[in-house]
């Protein structure tokens, strides 16, 4: 992002570096395909969060200036056991006015703590100073007097705090609850994956060199003052030297920086102890052959009490066609669509065509090969043995 806005000054002010430690650009961003379907998949950040109806929101100019359609995601439903809430009223005819009084006083609670605006800017001092910054997101949930409100709350927000209540602060449990109020942010995807983004800014780098696999080992000085480079690059060592240096890194990646200046290594000490949090998702893509979740719960996701709180995204795969079926299936029966598990355990799932037979070790089914194709494989097929394989899993660790 930010060599993209320096190319927007005039050419030869200065010279831009950009290392990547990897192959490929874009970090966490990161849209897969399937290998036996047409169908793509984000195996990395599944959303975008839109702040324009409150102030100036760079990543959503950014968006439109690459030329990329924005798609809203919207989801309000809530699984609870067995008990599927679309909505709040869902939750009161469920459990009770009691229990919905809870909850609504809950989000009037927090709404009232922490504006839009406030949100929006997210000030650290501000947020020091807040009542809630100072106790855990366990304590105020155990404030709520209902018991199925509690429930409610805590399973809303547990993938996106994406850490126990009581290793989190009350105040970004907080802020998490307020994200489904449409009034702070609204999400959205893009069109084609969030990954056209990274290729978009790519595409439009045109004076800055771009250095791939190319690993930060440590941050020095250099005699004439200006900051050394130590770059590990397949089986040599590198060093460069620049004016400034600029550090887009996961905290686990910054910890395993070297920085030779004392000044400068102290800073970042502090800075990796404040915010010492791990919290990262497992997430797991399974691609069904009906929607069967829809007419149950609508929407672009919705949110789960199971595996211990998940988001549950509808990822909505185009139509599939088989060009050579010896029978021809409905419309309907052709869709495809994936479920995405924003924080879930490995998962197993069985993938069945009505019309088709597949056969374990082939990647298509029999009735879209020729009929002595057909005859082969089902001579060499096991009897009733229908084609399954494993979940695709995404996971980032420390």
């Amino acid at each position: 992002m930010m060599t993209h806005l320096l190319e927007r000054f005039p050419a030869g002010l200065f010279d831009v570096t950009l290392f990547e430690a990897t192959p490929r650009l874009g970090g966490k961003v990161l849209t897969q395909r399937f290998d036996t379907i047409p169908a793509i998949y984000e195996a990395g950040v599944a959303e975008l969060y839109d702040y324009s109806d409150i102030g100036l929101d760079p990543l959503k100019m950014l968006v439109q200036d690459l030329g990329l359609k924005a798609v809203p995601m919207h989801g309000h439903a809530v699984v609870l056991g067995d008990e599927i809430l679309r909505s709040e009223h869902d939750f009161r005819r469920r459990f009770g006015l009691p229990a919905f009084r809870a909850l609504s006083e809950f989000h009037k609670t927090c709404a009232a703590l922490y504006s839009n605006s406030d949100y929006y800017e997210g000030h650290v001092a501000v947020d020091r100073q807040h009542p809630w910054a100072h106790r855990t997101f366990r304590e105020v949930l155990d404030k709520i007097p209902d018991e199925n409100a509690r429930r409610y709350v805590e399973a809303a927000v547990r993938s996106d705090t994406a850490t126990e209540p009581h290793l989190t602060s009350a105040l970004n449990g907080l802020k998490n609850v307020l994200m489904d109020d449409p009034c702070y942010i609204r999400l959205y995807s893009i069109e084609g994956g969030i990954e056209k983004v990274v290729e978009g800014m790519i595409g439009g780098l045109k004076q800055t060199e771009i250095v791939r696999e190319s690993r930060l080992v440590a941050i020095g000085r250099a005699p004439n003052g200006r900051y050394r480079l130590r770059l590990r690059n397949h089986d040599r060592t590198v060093a460069c030297d620049f004016d400034r240096v600029v550090l887009a890194l996961p905290h686990n990646c910054l910890s395993q920086i070297e920085f030779e200046d004392l000044p400068l290594r102290l800073a970042v000490q502090k800075h990796l102890a404040r915010y010492d949090h791990p919290a990262h998702y497992l997430r797991v893509t399974v691609v069904f052959e009906r929607p069967f979740w829809r007419g149950k719960v609508g929407g672009s996701y919705f949110l789960s009490d199971a595996f211990g709180g998940c988001c549950v995204y509808d990822e909505g795969l185009p139509r599939l066609r088989t060009l050579r079926c010896a029978r021809l299936a409905s419309r309907r029966q052709q869709r495809r669509r994936a479920v995405q598990f924003g924080r879930s355990r490995t998962h197993r799932v069985q993938w069945r065509c009505d019309n088709c037979k597949f056969v374990p070790g082939h990647d298509y089914p029999l009735c879209c090969c020729s009929a002595a194709t057909n005859a082969r494989r089902a001579a060499a097929a096991p009897t009733q043995s229908p084609w399954s394989w494993s979940s695709l899993g995404f996971m980032a660790s420390t």
